[in-house]
């Protein structure tokens, strides 16, 4: 199984985590903006993925796939991230992290839930309690950077505030009507994105993303590398042919 190992912080101190998912469930499409929804999907549409059978969609992710190391390998060069909060909801209370929903975007074109567990899902070390943001909720602003290559400066890729997104008791209330048993104890689930900075998917070597809370003045932040898995004479490569 996996154990992650988090740190929660609270304005009066910080209390380790470790924390076994035994769900985790990846959102999408999920603006409270329909008309910012239809400009996320173009975007896709643009990368030749097609438009959701439904609005909004949640996809099954295998919870081994949701890491805080700093590094990610793929097999694909056309692989990007996405900023998205993140809910940890455990028996007793509710947590909000930062993390990225990375995805394969070749595989995506032709099966979307396949392009997710391509890739895994990269999660920030430190979260918050969400009772600590929730009377403020909709002032947290989510971001994120990208970075071509060593020589080149982060790029702001994305950036809005989170009442761009569903609240968080709307998200875990559409799972919690999704899911078979209609329980959330020890589910993680990925919030879904905002949209992209002129529209155009950038596929970088490193991501960045943070959520920032203006009223407390701090921030949770999850950086990472991505290493092609590239090590292979190119002829093997036909065998996926």
């Amino acid at each position: 199984m996996n154990h992650l190992h988090l740190e929660i912080i609270r304005p009066r101190g910080r209390e380790p985590l470790v924390f076994e998912p035994r769900r985790m469930i990846n959102a999408g499409y999920v603006g409270r903006d329909q008309s910012a929804v239809r400009h996320h999907i173009e975007e896709l549409q643009r990368e030749g993925v097609a438009p959701p059978p439904m609005v909004p969609m949640l996809f099954p992710m295998q919870c081994t796939l949701v890491t805080t190391a700093p590094c990610m390998e793929t097999v694909e060069k056309r692989t990007s991230g996405e900023v998205e909060f993140v809910l940890i909801v455990l028996k007793d209370r509710i947590l909000v992290g930062i993390g990225s929903d990375h995805t394969d975007r070749s595989l995506e074109t032709t099966d979307i839930l396949k392009s997710k567990q391509a890739c895994p899902n990269m999660l920030g070390l430190t979260v918050w309690d969400y009772e600590d943001v929730r009377i403020h909720w909709d002032r947290l602003e989510l971001r994120s950077w990208v970075r071509d290559s060593p020589s080149h400066d982060w790029r702001l890729y994305q950036n809005a505030t989170v009442a761009s997104i569903l609240a968080p008791e709307q998200i875990m209330d559409l799972v919690r009507t999704r899911v078979v048993d209609h329980l959330l104890d020890d589910t993680i689930i990925f919030s879904g994105t905002i949209p992209v900075v002129g529209g155009a998917v950038i596929y970088g070597m490193r991501f960045r993303c943070e959520l920032a809370d203006p009223v407390l003045h701090r921030a949770l932040e999850c950086t990472y590398s991505i290493v092609h898995l590239g090590y292979l004479q190119p002829q093997l490569n036909s065998l996926r042919t």
